[in-house]
């Protein structure tokens, strides 16, 4: 998307509102790679996710994330059996 619209947008500020609102470092790094798409079947399937989010949480309640750790790639030992 074109830099200028995103800097009149103020497109920054809004991302680190919404990374203000992550509660684990994973999340706000997530905030902060937003990126706004001109795909129209990905911006679809992103209001459907959002929209089953939404009625998860109407119907159960808020969920906690709290306190979770970046444990990066990790990579584990593969045992063949012959």
């Amino acid at each position: 998307m074109n830099e200028k619209v995103l800097k009149t947008l103020e497109y920054n500020k809004i991302i680190e509102l919404l990374a203000g609102k992550a509660n684990s470092a994973p999340g706000k790094k997530l905030c902060r790679e937003l990126v706004p798409s001109t795909d129209l079947g990905e911006i679809r399937r992103n209001q459907r996710q959002t929209a089953d989010a939404l009625r998860r949480l109407f119907r159960f309640g808020s969920t906690s994330f709290g306190n979770i750790k970046d444990l990066g790639l990790t990579i584990g030992q593969v045992w063949v059996v012959a």
